[in-house]
């Protein structure tokens, strides 16, 4: 039981994930192919420039274990950088995805100025 709750806890956080990234990346969601446990997730996305990604969630962070969805690369994973944020990883990977970031945040800051005046 207590297995299977931590891992309902990674599947929630994953789907958080993909909810607070999905309006700046081409598509985003939870792996049904590779094996989730209770030490890890992994999360296929595809950036705005159309770079395929198999990302690896866990308590260490966010890496990138590969470049197709669904797939782990050993190469990829051993060379891959430990972000804290998935928005770290996707500032650091994806120019269009810190625009499109950037874009929103200024909309959302335009909406509250006029509702404040």
């Amino acid at each position: 039981m207590w297995q299977s709750e931590d891992l309902m806890d990674w599947q929630e956080e994953a789907k958080a994930i993909v909810n607070d990234v999905k309006a700046h990346l081409k598509a985003v969601e939870v792996s049904h192919v590779l094996e989730s446990t209770n030490q890890r997730i992994f999360i296929n996305a595809t950036t705005l420039e159309g770079r395929e990604l198999c990302i690896c969630v866990s308590g260490m962070g966010f890496r990138i274990v590969g470049n197709n969805f669904d797939t782990v690369n050993a190469d990829v994973e051993e060379n891959g950088r430990i972000y804290e944020t998935p928005y770290a990883l996707f500032t650091d990977i994806s120019p269009l995805y810190v625009e499109s970031f950037g874009q929103a945040l200024q909309k959302a800051m335009e909406s509250l100025a006029e509702k404040s005046q």
